[in-house]
């Protein structure tokens, strides 16, 4: 608060010179917060729809995100299912290659028992013929005859079953080959599709992954905006709460000056002594010409010392110009009073000061003083300050 006072104060010291009023001072000080919390509020608008624009976009590669898992789900799930079946064929093709091995050993067998048999009948249909047309028909034995016819038909007949049965095992290896070729054919069918879904599962993970990518970049950027919308809230109240202070430092001035404009004709002098000069238009004993005097000069025994004729601080006390050495005590309200040609200053910049707290002393030659009153950025006649003497 003293800190923002004093930089106000400085600001009117400056501005006085242009004869500008401690009330445009406040007023441009405070016209210029307002601008930049107008400025700042345009901003926080335009940030506040920059990340609900960017929320927007999070929500949409959210959907798309989960879409794409759903999509990617059905897709693995496929792909499960086509390696399942790629595997239930894969053991169908093995069981069919074995029944295709089981039936070339049965065939074999089976060729080699007809062979077998055949051989037999052919042997017993020899011998059969040697002795109906041989000399050993005369000692053969009766019943031996019947046995071999028999044993004829029987093999006969187990040549005509090896036959049949070689049919059957021939026939159900064309199906168990055709089989195994349909299985060879479907299985090679789900490897492509497996190589297809993989392929699919791929794309769609690099989609996902570019959607996420983005997704956390869409976040990062809300986050980063959310950050600078906090960090602007706390400027703008910042700036509300100098807006505020500044308003109510004016308002204190205007009591400040109030109070002060009530003592106008009761105000103590800042020493004892004549007036040497009048405010205002006055000629020039020597270049004859008229001056303009912006305040009066006090001839005062020399070495008095110099009261300050009202409560404030001190902003200034030091070297000034043709003033040689100056104290400036503000009173607030825009009022100033400047104490000139000192010979010593006796109090400090920034210093609180009472009425009549001495300030300095006069001139040890002549113990002439500079006195002005400053109202606004205005110099106005001390005198109608001052008490009568």
């Amino acid at each position: 608060m003293r800190y923002c006072l004093l930089i106000i104060r400085i600001l009117i010291l400056i501005f006085s010179v242009f004869d500008l009023s401690y009330n445009d001072v406040y007023d441009k000080i405070i016209k210029d917060y307002k601008k930049q919390i107008e400025e700042k509020n345009k901003n926080l608008r335009e940030l506040k729809i920059e990340i609900d624009k960017k929320k927007y976009e999070q929500k949409e590669y959210e959907k798309q995100e989960k879409q794409i898992r759903q999509e990617l789900n059905k897709v693995e799930q496929k792909l499960n299912n086509i390696k399942k079946d790629i595997e239930e064929s894969l053991s169908k093709i093995k069981k069919t290659e074995n029944k295709l091995i089981e039936l070339e050993h049965n065939l074999k067998l089976i060729k080699t028992e007809i062979d077998t048999n055949r051989q037999k009948l052919y042997t017993e249909l020899d011998r059969l013929y040697r002795i109906n047309y041989s000399y050993q028909n005369i000692f053969i034995d009766p019943y031996d005859e019947p046995l071999r016819i028999c044993s004829i038909k029987d093999r006969e007949q187990k040549i005509s079953f090896g036959k049949t049965q070689k049919i059957l095992t021939e026939q159900d290896q064309v199906k168990y080959n055709k089989l195994k070729n349909e299985l060879i054919q479907l299985k090679e069918q789900l490897n492509k599709q497996e190589i297809e879904q993989k392929n699919i599962i791929e794309e769609k993970r690099k989609i996902l992954k570019n959607i996420c990518d983005m997704k956390y970049a869409t976040e990062k950027e809300i986050k980063a905006l959310n950050k600078t919308s906090k960090e602007l809230q706390v400027f703008l109240q910042e700036l509300e709460d100098k807006k505020n202070k500044t308003i109510e430092l004016k308002r204190q001035q205007e009591l400040a000056k109030l109070e002060f404009c009530k003592k106008k004709g009761y105000l103590p002098w800042p020493v004892q002594g004549k007036v040497l000069t009048n405010f205002g238009k006055i000629k020039h004993p020597e270049l004859d010409t008229v001056i303009i005097c912006n305040g009066i000069k006090i001839a005062s025994t020399p070495g008095s010392t110099v009261y300050s004729i009202d409560q404030g601080e001190v902003v200034y006390a030091d070297e000034f110009r043709s003033y040689g050495k100056t104290v400036i005590i503000s009173h607030q309200g825009g009022v100033y009073t400047v104490y000139g040609l000192l010979s010593e200053i006796i109090v400090k910049k920034d210093m609180d000061i009472k009425s009549m707290d001495p300030i300095g002393l006069t001139s040890k030659e002549d113990g002439i003083l500079y006195f002005e009153i400053r109202v606004n950025g205005i110099a106005e006649d001390p005198l109608l300050w001052l008490k009568k003497q």
